[in-house]
């Protein structure tokens, strides 16, 4: 599994290599770099370009499981441990020093949207941003059993405060959903 979220930069080249529309800014009230996660992604958008990775480099490439996902989050309450209100180096929320929700979607970070993959501490087994900056989708269908199911998300986002930041946290959405909290990391199979 990837140890940052899929880049806007890398996002741009792919899009070139496609000969496909040009990326745009996801807000107009905060900027992203070719550093930052790349958000606004569907689930099926994921998904196509890691069958076109998976084509183009001859090795499977696809999104984490709930069970991979797991696996490197660890087993604490939050991504970042077992205290409550994260630091201000423990992610990419909107949670203030009182551990409420900052009502300007800032944080005790100071930074309004996502921030630069890797800018704040790794988790024990050295991967970065797993709770805050982008929600993440998982390969996994919120129902086992119906491979049509909505997809899971997981790892809360930006302007998450306090209610969505615990590891055991999932959202679930219609897989062509799409907003400026949405991203992605790869997985890659086995060979």
């Amino acid at each position: 599994m990837s140890k940052t979220e899929f880049t806007v930069g890398e996002w741009k080249l792919y899009l070139r290599a496609e000969g496909l529309p040009v990326w745009t800014q996801p807000s107009k009230d905060w900027v992203q770099t070719d550093e930052h996660p790349v958000v606004n992604m569907s689930w099926n958008k994921a998904k196509e370009f890691c069958d076109w990775l998976s084509a183009k480099t001859g090795r499977e490439w696809r999104l984490p499981t709930n069970a991979e996902w797991e696996a490197a989050v660890g087993t604490s309450t939050y991504p970042w441990g077992e205290y409550f209100p994260p630091k201000w180096d423990d992610g990419n929320y909107a949670v203030l020093e009182d551990g409420k929700k900052d009502p300007k979607a800032v944080g005790v970070d100071g930074i309004l949207g996502t921030a630069p993959v890797g800018s704040f501490k790794p988790n024990a087994l050295g991967f970065y941003d797993l709770g805050g900056n982008a929600l993440e989708w998982m390969w996994d269908g919120f129902d086992a059993k119906d491979p049509k199911s909505n997809r899971v998300l997981r790892g809360g986002y930006w302007s998450n405060g306090a209610d969505y930041a615990r590891s055991a946290c999932r959202f679930n959405f219609n897989p062509s959903a799409a907003y400026n909290f949405y991203g992605f990391r790869l997985a890659r199979g086995r060979p």
